[in-house]
């Protein structure tokens, strides 16, 4: 089955991100939602790379912004 790349292309931010979530939750395989939707899976493994790292980079900042807050609560604490 051939792919139209233009599609892939001409997706937004917004839409690239509802694909992300659809494979996250979805339990068809990439091969036909690929289809569905008219990319290729290369493109979909892509997304969903690029769809992982910004999760991982959400995690880590609210992680730190967590950390940021106990040390400045400590702080507080020690101060009264």
């Amino acid at each position: 089955m051939s792919y139209n790349s233009s599609i892939a292309a001409s997706l937004s931010p917004e839409q690239r991100k509802q694909l992300f979530l659809e494979m996250q939750s979805s339990t068809q395989t990439k091969t036909a939602i690929a289809q569905k939707k008219g990319v290729s899976r290369k493109f979909l493994y892509q997304q969903q790379q690029k769809g992982n790292q910004a999760l991982e980079f959400r995690r880590a900042t609210f992680l730190e912004l967590m950390l940021t807050h106990r040390q400045s609560l400590g702080i507080i604490l020690l101060e009264h």
